[in-house]
């Protein structure tokens, strides 16, 4: 039985590279671009990572009217970039989860990544809206620079201790008490 065993493990291990070897003398090979690659990409051409923030801002923001909160919501994302504790890509940082030691749980940076991402409703004209919004928000961020709130909330209160608020819309922006911006 032992030795069974040990041929079908081994055998497991022999077919993924017996198929990758299949596979590229008869198929072509698709690779993945390297992380760096994919960072330079989106700094050069946004259009991938813009495609994320309007992903996040449909479901964070979808039913604000206020066209400054959605805009302000979207800076908050491109400021994240590439800071200490966030990730180097606008879509890294709103796909970004955290492990938090003291919940001892993983959050999410956006709530629609982990609770609701199953939801399929979609409505292309407030998609729109959204996508409009971020574009907007784009040009302000390349032009002005980021801003230095890093967190905001919906239910009115800071996931930090905040050094100063501001409202904007439904949402609350928190600049935390040791936020130093890196230039990115």
């Amino acid at each position: 039985m032992r030795n069974l065993v040990l041929f079908m493990i081994g055998m497991l291990m022999c077919i993924p590279t017996a198929w990758a070897h299949h596979r590229a003398h008869h198929h072509k090979v698709i690779r993945m671009p390297s992380i760096e690659r994919v960072v330079r990409q989106e700094v050069i051409h946004p259009d991938d990572g813009l495609s994320c923030a309007a992903s996040m801002l449909y479901h964070e923001a979808r039913g604000v009217d206020s066209e400054t909160a959605r805009i302000e919501l979207s800076r908050l994302v491109f400021s994240r970039v590439g800071q200490p504790g966030f990730a180097p890509t606008i879509c890294g940082v709103v796909h970004q989860k955290t492990y938090v030691k003291k919940w001892h749980k993983t959050v999410c940076q956006f709530t629609w990544n982990c609770k609701y991402q199953h939801i399929r409703d979609w409505d292309p004209v407030v998609y729109k809206k959204v996508e409009a919004s971020v574009g907007k928000a784009w040009k302000i961020h390349k032009a002005l620079g980021p801003i230095k709130a890093l967190y905001f909330s919906s239910n009115g209160k800071c996931p930090v201790h905040p050094q100063s608020i501001y409202h904007k819309g439904p949402f609350v922006f928190c600049v935390a008490k040791k936020t130093r911006l890196a230039k990115t």
